[in-house]
């Protein structure tokens, strides 16, 4: 976001880092353009701050009347996964697999997926049964979606993504990280799966 350097966050160039026991009141004004998906995160000893956590998502909707509203995005299912890591674990929002939330939807329904990079490395996020659109990158639409069923999500970037929920009700579909390393908890076995998975979960009819 384009915001006055006194509430960007960085102690140090633009304002005071927050101390223990004190609190903050960050004010300032989202324009019509800022609509998407974004996140926000910790800049104070980040190297510790961030890789524990201290992130979240901050999704500005279209104002009513505006023009972003007439073109945003409209799907049935809306999912937030911040991809990070947390103690020696690959986490998606927090949890890793088996914990990690499903995304569930019915046959027929639209899902809107925003990516969000609070890792300190390259995810390649792999979606099976099925390919999705990517229709905006870093909280910017695209002017034309791109098909993929891959998308490398690099630490800091967000991205939106839509897929159609074609399949038969009662099945499941794995999303998941492409380095294969990064499917494992520690010290499971290597055939017990964990890490950034994710299912795909269609009602049963």
């Amino acid at each position: 976001l384009m915001l006055p350097s006194s509430v960007d966050g960085v102690p140090g160039i633009g304002q005071k880092a927050i101390q223990p026991g004190e609190t903050y009141t960050y004010d300032f004004t989202i324009h019509d353009q800022d609509v998407g998906t974004h996140w926000y995160h910790s800049h104070d000893n980040d190297l510790q701050q961030v890789t524990s956590g201290f992130y979240g998502a901050f999704i500005i909707d279209p104002r009513p009347g505006s023009p972003q509203e007439k073109t945003a995005i409209h799907a049935d299912v809306d999912i937030i996964d911040m991809i990070s890591e947390l103690g020696g674990y690959y986490v998606i929002s927090g949890k890793s697999f088996p914990d990690t939330q499903p995304i569930k939807l019915k046959h027929g329904q639209t899902v809107h997926l925003r990516l969000i990079g609070a890792s300190e490395m390259m995810h390649p996020m792999h979606l099976h049964g099925s390919y999705f659109n990517i229709v905006a990158e870093d909280g910017r639409p695209l002017a034309q979606s791109i098909q993929k069923d891959t998308v490398q999500v690099a630490p800091g970037e967000t991205y939106d993504l839509t897929f159609y929920g074609w399949a038969d009700p009662g099945s499941i579909y794995p999303f998941h990280c492409h380095i294969l390393s990064h499917l494992m908890n520690p010290g499971a076995p290597m055939s017990e799966m964990g890490g950034l998975v994710q299912l795909v979960e269609y009602a049963k009819a």
